[in-house]
């Protein structure tokens, strides 16, 4: 089980390299160009895998505390810096029994560049790009989504999380 939670928490931090495909509408009035500070972010998804050909799944839900984390976006270059960090409350669920751990210091995003494209916030960061779409925008709240599905191979198993995070900002 400690390897589910350690599965768990280390997708949940590379939110880096998010991606998603959906294009939703929005409602996008407002510009992004300012800093930002964040005052919500939620979490949930699940991690599966098999283990000698039994399904293991676990899903998990997270809620952002503390938040110092801020977003700056400039312009003419259209630059990001992001500073800060905010502690998370992770509850998932494993073979039916829920667990709760709490994670210190975690980072939302690097610096890197940004372009608008439609609907579509695309961050990017040593040449990977995370894509989020914008659900809300005004002059004073910005509100994105970021999905991702991910494989990879942990001590031989082949995992896929999926995750799904809502972050809203308030401009400062």
């Amino acid at each position: 089980m400690k390897k589910i939670t350690t599965l768990c928490l280390a997708f949940i931090c590379i939110l880096s390299s998010c991606s998603t495909d959906d294009d939703q509408g929005s409602n996008i009035s407002g510009d992004i160009v300012g800093t930002w500070i964040g005052t919500g972010l939620t979490y949930d998804g699940t991690v599966e895998t098999s283990f000698q050909g039994f399904p293991i799944t676990s899903n998990f839900e997270g809620e952002a505390y503390d938040m110092t984390n801020t977003l700056t976006f400039n312009e003419s270059p259209n630059t990001l810096v992001s500073e800060g960090s905010y502690s998370l409350k992770l509850t998932y669920d494993f073979n039916g029994v829920t667990q709760t751990e709490y994670v210190e210091d975690v980072q939302f995003l690097e610096n890197g560049t940004w372009e608008i494209e439609g609907n579509k916030l695309i961050i990017t960061n040593n040449g990977e790009e995370t894509p989020a779409d914008f659900s809300f925008v005004s002059d004073d709240t910005l509100v994105f989504e970021i999905n991702k599905v991910e494989e990879s191979i942990v001590d031989g198993l082949t995992v896929v999380t999926t995750i799904k995070s809502i972050v809203t900002f308030e401009r400062l």
